[in-house]
């Protein structure tokens, strides 16, 4: 079964995903298609698309904030990231998220001169611990 988003920028972003890291497609076409039902199904898509939109926001943050205190932005990291936490399925999508974005050539929102290649690694380790705990 095909995945299918509403929103097409998720649509793209979990297929360029999937792409990426093709042995997660039937654990994460398993994951929305457990039940049969409908809303079931719409409800575990959605999670995908809250999954998705948070760790592309914790990214975000970890390029662009400017923080005085790291503690703050783990929180934000954390409040983001707890609601879909504790599935392994989730967990490994948006690990995967977080590998594509490391692997990407192209860093246009990061200020390296603002956000030192050590501080923006050691945000993105704080991502992937969360995703995993």
């Amino acid at each position: 079964m095909r995945l299918y988003f509403r929103d097409p920028m998720i649509q793209d972003v979990v297929q360029a995903v999937l792409a990426h890291n093709p042995a997660l497609t039937p654990r994460l076409t398993a994951f929305v298609y457990a039940d049969t039902v409908a809303k079931r199904v719409e409800e575990r898509t959605e999670l995908v698309a809250k999954l998705m939109d948070a760790v592309a926001t914790s990214l975000l943050l970890a390029k662009t904030v400017i923080e005085r205190d790291e503690n703050k932005l783990v929180e934000k990291f954390n409040a983001l990231l707890t609601p879909i936490r504790g599935n392994p399925t989730l967990a490994e999508l948006g690990l995967s998220v977080v590998s594509l974005e490391e692997a990407a050539a192209n860093d246009v929102f990061r200020d390296a001169s603002l956000i030192s290649d050590g501080l923006f690694n050691s945000r993105i380790a704080r991502i992937k611990a969360l995703l995993i705990h």
